[in-house]
């Protein structure tokens, strides 16, 4: 379990974004990724809201996976 543990705490949030992008081209809704994803990396790994984010923008057609530049 700790192996598991330390490969939660090791994923970047650039890391999930391809992980959501995966998901995404696999033709997936975005709970049903979240799911996919909390199942295999852990619980609080990703929010079905971050994921449903996240498809929104690809479905828009960005599929740039870096934070927008802030204000």
């Amino acid at each position: 379990m700790d192996a598991d543990h330390e490969l939660k705490m090791d994923l970047s949030r650039r890391e999930i974004r391809v992980l959501l992008l995966h998901e995404f081209r696999l033709g997936h809704k975005a709970t049903e990724a979240a799911n996919n994803i909390c199942s295999t990396m852990g619980e609080d790994i990703l929010s079905i809201r971050t994921a449903q984010h996240w498809f929104n923008r690809f479905k828009s057609g960005n599929l740039e996976l870096d934070d927008l530049p802030r204000p």
